[in-house]
């Protein structure tokens, strides 16, 4: 695992972008061979996409022979809702790239069989060849998608009640009343985000709760890629708790396995 801290949102959007687009460029996509892409939703991922926009529209990168796949949506909220994860992508980043609307896949919530549309979403990505690379966000509590601390490492795509503190937290995007946000959704599991060949997180908090959510994804990580590579500038404003003034650096590598790579910024959201 490799642990990357950058100071503010803009460094570590652009830090993504760029990550990204060099994967998709080294693997060289053709008709016969798309990338596949885990993709997120939420104010952290925001400026990572307005950079992969500005890419594509400089021409260094095309999403032809992309397929995406998002982490989750929301249960019984239209499409067309703005807060919809259909929405977001859609007004966000897909309308801006050439990517072909068949291959960015996205959770249907308001499918009549919920059950149904979790299976198939998982036998989509096995018939894409599984994904290269998932990235996605950190929540304080170290959720990855919908999936709580605590989920199961090798639960699959399924329908989640969400918890009270994702609730509250969630109501800001629908005028802070609580009785209008969703209370389920679909999500895809730990083990699906896992059994992707790489997977990059990003978290923009504050830095005086990283431990916590670090520990919890690294726990995750373990399980998958035994490789730890951790690196840290810090201020010394940031937090007691990190390395103060220099650089610490501590590895253990296994060259047989790919990383996992996790980002995190202080908070500066769009």
């Amino acid at each position: 695992m490799r642990l990357v801290i950058l100071d503010d949102y803009d460094l570590a959007s652009e830090w993504a972008a760029k990550y990204i687009r060099n994967r998709i460029i080294q693997f060289k996509p053709s008709a016969n061979n798309f990338f596949t892409l885990g993709l997120p939703t939420g104010s952290t991922p925001y400026g990572c996409y307005q950079k992969l926009i500005e890419y594509y529209r400089c021409g260094e990168l095309s999403f032809k022979f992309v397929k995406t796949f998002n982490m989750d949506e929301y249960v019984g909220l239209p499409r067309a809702h703005p807060e919809s994860y259909h929405s977001y992508m859609w007004n966000n980043f897909f309308k801006y790239i050439d990517i072909d609307p068949t291959n960015a896949h996205i959770l249907d919530g308001n499918a009549e069989d919920l059950e149904a549309e979790c299976q198939a979403y998982e036998q989509k990505i096995a018939q894409a060849g599984g994904i290269l690379l998932f990235v996605g966000g950190i929540g304080p509590d170290g959720h990855i998608a919908f999936n709580e601390p605590g989920s199961s490492l090798v639960s699959r795509t399924r329908v989640k009640t969400l918890a009270k503190d994702t609730i509250v937290a969630n109501a800001r995007f629908f005028g802070n009343n609580l009785s209008k946000v969703p209370t389920m959704a679909l999500t895809v599991g730990v083990g699906t985000v896992m059994d992707a060949k790489e997977v990059l997180r990003e978290a923009c908090h504050d830095v005086s709760s990283f431990w916590t959510f670090t520990m919890n994804v690294s726990i995750l990580a373990s399980f998958h890629v035994p490789r730890l590579e951790l690196k840290s500038d810090v201020n010394q404003n940031k937090s007691t708790d990190l390395p103060k003034n220099g650089h610490h650096e501590e590895r253990f590598v296994d060259n047989s396995v790919p990383p996992i790579t996790i980002k995190i910024a202080t908070p500066q959201a769009p």
